[in-house]
């Protein structure tokens, strides 16, 4: 028996175009079926079952696992979101305070608050606590859990006195 080789030269030497014709009569050549070892069967399956090939599975699999993820996250989502955005309970004043009065403030700005924390128009609040006349300066934002803190800088007061000769 001849190796691959030893067929390669000889058509070498006889045709000088080993390679095509090589290449065609190996494809060409039937292979040896090769025996079991120690016992074992050929299992032949039928072609006639249509098998599903494995990356359409996998595909269909991993759509449907990440469609369940985007659901389990957009309702935990929700949830938070619902627990986050409490209604206000509290509106507190601080700044130095001599002729304005914090309470009649904060509870001006309570009957305003008509909203939840995370809803709530923080920029029309300070609006309203601008429009007082001893107001010079004011800064709201939030504080969790559930309130709103409006820090204030009164307006110093200032009169004009004109003495007249006459």
């Amino acid at each position: 028996m001849l190796s691959w080789w030893s067929k390669y030269c000889a058509l070498q030497n006889e045709t000088g175009r080993a390679e095509d014709e090589f290449v065609v009569a190996w494809l060409k050549q039937e292979s040896q079926p090769v025996a079991p070892v120690r016992g074992a069967v050929a299992v032949q399956r039928p072609s006639e079952t249509p098998v599903e090939p494995m990356p359409v599975k996998r595909a269909a699999l991993l759509l449907g696992l990440l469609s369940l993820f985007v659901l389990l996250v957009m309702g935990l989502a929700d949830k938070a979101l619902a627990w986050l955005d409490k209604p206000v309970n509290e509106v507190s004043i601080s700044g130095q305070m001599r002729y304005l009065d914090g309470q009649a403030l904060a509870s001006h700005l309570a009957q305003e608050v008509k909203a939840p924390i995370l809803s709530l128009d923080l920029r029309s609040l300070r609006d309203v606590t601008l429009a007082n006349p001893w107001v010079h300066t004011a800064e709201v934002r939030r504080q969790w859990p559930a309130a709103v803190h409006v820090s204030v800088a009164e307006q110093v007061p200032v009169a004009r006195w004109e003495i007249v000769d006459c």
